[in-house]
């Protein structure tokens, strides 16, 4: 037994170590770390529910917590509130909520009759895959609807078909993609029980309860939704597979990887045990393939299920597991170049409270109290100023730049294009948009930032 946590420890040790090291080096500025900080900052400091940030509006993105989210918000409310809001405090609550679950894959596995050092490969290579690290490394909801689907699997498989059904289900209020969470807790239930009526029943009171709890949190949201006009027809065959794999290149040899070893599981299937991963994987592809709604950070769910059958797979033709060695190889070769790239990138709290001296400066030229301050500038110097401040990315194609009294922009992008997500806001641009005057400007880690009022 203290063997068994020992290799626990070390795992999720290295793990810890490896998302440590890429804190703001994975992506420096990616900009749904403000944003999803956004709408819970906004919902329990100012009674904001839709989305102020980027004002992006329901189905094209969150639209705040009026919709879903309300629950994970509260977590990360309950936790920054006292933590602070900055990149760090969300990286800490994001940590414990992926080793928790982490913890809880391995129990889920160890009860399905897997050895511990089938487990112990299968987490560190979860553990290590992109989609994961993303989830560690962003502060979206992720985290929270990830933490479920384990505690889901986790109950499901000890035949606690109530709870499981209340757990998967909970998912949705977190994000729209906890729907794949249900279906496939449901599936995982289905292939182990041996009452179907009661199953049913049992899943059709967890889904009235979780119905009232959804509409008590909500109020009017379903009636919102279906009044919405349709989306524009955007829908690309392959959804979150394709955007994942065939759009970003780079994970090309995942892809070579899983179809090997999916031809490899036919080939070795009378060894391997049970068929629950095939089973869930299928149905995972299903979902992500013809979902219309791509989003690749959505493949944290998915990636648990591709890698529980190839690594079986790989397991047992032994001549070919230098396949996911290789692979994962790249992987970690991958994030030391971004870790080498972004080596003297990311604000921390220094550079925020600098960026929130200035601000304030700004706001005694223009004679406004900070009450009053309306900031509109880059997406990644949110945590300078968390209150009434909105990302200018979208400018023009929002209320916000004409809302603002204070604007921030960068003469140049903050990353390479390719590596983060768009967050740069030119002056020219914002120009443009505005007749400005430049209050003053800084320089914060190697870029130079301007400082504008209204003329």
């Amino acid at each position: 037994m203290q063997h068994r946590y020992t290799t626990k420890i070390v795992v999720l040790t290295l793990l810890g170590l490896l998302y440590c090291g890429l804190f703001q080096k994975y992506r420096a500025y990616d900009a749904d770390n403000p944003w999803f900080l956004s709408f819970s900052y906004n919902a329990c400091h100012g009674d904001v529910e839709t989305d102020s940030f980027q004002e992006v509006r329901y189905p094209g993105g969150m639209d705040g917590v009026h919709l879903f989210g309300k629950i994970p918000a509260s977590v990360q409310c309950s936790v920054m509130n006292r933590a602070g809001w900055t990149p760090k405090s969300a990286l800490g609550l994001n940590l414990a909520f992926g080793f928790a679950s982490l913890w809880i894959w391995w129990s889920f596995l160890c009860h399905l009759g897997y050895r511990e050092k089938w487990i112990a490969v299968f987490i560190l290579l979860l553990g290590i895959s992109e989609p994961v690290v993303s989830m560690i490394e962003k502060a979206r909801y992720d985290f929270f609807v990830f933490f479920l689907l384990a505690i889901s699997l986790w109950l499901g498989i000890r035949s606690m078909e109530l709870a499981a059904a209340l757990t998967a289900m909970l998912a949705v209020e977190a994000e729209p993609v906890g729907l794949v969470i249900v279906v496939l807790v449901m599936l995982l239930l289905a292939t182990r029980t041996k009452d179907w009526k009661l199953l049913a029943l049992k899943c059709g009171a967890a889904a009235a309860v979780m119905a009232a709890l959804y509409l008590r949190l909500h109020p009017g949201a379903i009636r919102e939704m279906a009044s919405l006009p349709p989306p524009p027809n955007q829908y690309s065959l392959g959804g979150t597979l394709r955007a994942y794999f065939i759009e970003r290149r780079r994970h090309l040899p995942e892809l070579a990887m899983f179809l090997f070893g999916g031809w490899l599981y036919w080939t070795e299937r009378k060894k391997i045990l049970g068929r629950t991963g095939v089973y869930l994987a299928v149905a995972v592809i299903v979902m992500f393939f013809l979902g219309p709604h791509p989003n690749v950070s959505y493949m944290v769910f998915a990636m648990p299920f591709f890698l529980w059958p190839t690594l079986d797979a790989y397991y047992h033709a032994r001549n070919w597991r230098w396949i996911p060695a290789f692979v994962f190889l790249g992987i970690l070769i991958q994030y030391g170049y971004l870790f080498h790239r972004n080596l003297h990138e990311g604000f921390d709290g220094r550079d925020f409270a600098s960026v929130q001296g200035r601000i304030a400066e700004s706001a005694n030229m223009l004679q406004i109290p900070d009450e009053q301050v309306r900031i509109c500038g880059d997406s990644s110097l949110w945590f300078a100023h968390p209150q009434n401040y909105s990302s200018c990315l979208l400018a023009g194609q929002g209320g916000a730049i004409w809302r603002a009294n204070v604007f921030l922009c960068l003469d140049g992008p903050l990353e390479e294009n390719g590596l983060s997500s768009l967050t740069w806001l030119s002056c020219s641009r914002l120009k443009q948009q505005s007749p400005l005057r430049e209050l003053s400007s800084m320089e914060v880690r190697g870029h130079l930032l301007h400082f504008y009022g209204r003329q």
